[in-house]
């Protein structure tokens, strides 16, 4: 008998029932960390998710009735290998491979893909769906590594911290959309007791959809595969939305925005956002004692960078964690005071993050005086 994979009965889920337009595309945009789109029997590109706008770079606009040889390389195209691939999947349930794909600027990057039989009401084969996830970080890590033990020892490290986190996305992505539509079956009060199990997990899964979030960043960036999408935004608009986001989850401390400059800066808004996350996320954790959190802004005195602090707690970090703290698996030093222990990779991708950006990330810390994390960002 022959299962399907996890990430097949999502397909097969929205291919074959019926449920309204936008419950369907609900459930396409969930897949976040899923390329998904759908091809016509002239191989004409017919829908597309946000997951494949990110990872391609092509808005909808631009991407619909296009031929999906746009996505392929010359000697993949030379080699007929879409009209092959659809060839494949008429006669099969799906079919699996792992490709160099092509971005919108004509960069390459290594993925893994399936492509699905669409089928209407009737059982006649109307189009296909394809769905690739990026794994760059994966081939990369595979490359061969002076042989040195240290140097092996970071490379088996990397290796299953990647092949592991992307292997626990598609059940965390199955749990979180079956979740989705447990949501949407107990809406009466009839089902009010089912509620709060659902929400329990939702509220689960998407902790450890972070956690491996937090985990395929760590791996490409030692992969040197973390790619950033710079476009000008207002930094101090960034921060507001941040403060805003952690408004409606917690309500054990006070986020202040006390000192607010306007200014336009060019870099990746979700990436600086997710700084500013790991930041504050630390700060809260760190500050039990105080029920207050200030955020600054400042510009020097040419306009050619901005500094962003956060002020977090009244606990010292020793000096001899300060030189540690933003490397890759530190623990904060003054976590020892608590019932809580730092995974150590939160500081260390926001450092990463900056230093891609050409800015500068620090501390300052004194006795009696208030914990100071910092980090600066150019104008340009």
């Amino acid at each position: 008998m022959r299962h399907s994979s996890p990430a097949q009965n999502q397909i097969d889920f929205v291919n074959n029932t019926t449920p309204s337009d936008d419950f369907r595309k609900q459930i396409i945009e969930s897949l976040e960390d899923y390329a998904v789109f759908t091809i016509n029997n002239a191989l004409q590109i017919t829908s597309w998710n946000s997951a494949a706008k990110n990872l391609f770079d092509y808005t909808e606009a631009e991407i619909i009735g296009e031929n999906i040889k746009v996505l392929f390389t010359d000697a993949d195209i030379k080699n007929s290998v879409p009209q092959q691939d659809v060839k494949l999947a008429l006669n099969s349930e799906s079919v699996a491979d792992e490709r160099y794909y092509v971005r919108k600027d004509g960069n390459l990057f290594y993925a893994s893909s399936k492509l699905f039989p669409l089928k209407d009401s009737a059982g006649r084969i109307i189009g296909f769906t394809k769905m690739i996830w990026d794994t760059s970080s994966t081939k990369a890590v595979n490359q061969p590594f002076a042989e040195t033990k240290e140097v092996d020892n970071i490379r088996l490290q990397d290796e299953f911290i990647n092949v592991a986190s992307h292997e626990l996305k598609t059940p965390i992505t199955v749990i979180k959309l079956y979740a989705q539509i447990l949501e949407k079956l107990i809406l009466s009060d009839a089902n009010l007791p089912l509620r709060k199990p659902v929400y329990k997990i939702q509220e689960q899964a998407e902790k450890i959809s972070q956690l491996l979030s937090t985990l395929v960043d760590l791996s490409h960036l030692q992969a040197k595969t973390l790619k950033l999408k710079f476009e000008y935004f207002d930094l101090s608009t960034i921060i507001e939305k941040t403060l805003e986001n952690f408004s409606l989850i917690q309500q054990a401390h006070k986020l202040k925005f006390t000192n607010k400059v306007i200014g336009r800066v060019f870099a990746d808004k979700i990436r600086i956002s997710q700084v500013l996350t790991n930041f504050i996320t630390d700060a809260i954790k760190y500050s039990p004692s105080t029920d207050t959190i200030y955020i600054d802004m400042y510009k020097d005195r040419d306009g050619k960078k901005f500094m962003v602090t956060i002020r977090d707690s009244c606990v010292r970090v020793r000096d001899e964690d300060e030189n540690t703290l933003f490397q890759r698996l530190s623990v904060n030093g003054h976590a020892a005071d608590y019932s809580f222990k730092s995974a150590g990779l939160g500081l260390y991708i926001a450092s990463e993050i900056v230093h891609q950006h050409g800015g500068e990330i620090g501390l300052q810390s004194e006795e009696n005086k208030c914990t100071e994390f910092f980090f600066t960002i150019p104008a340009k």
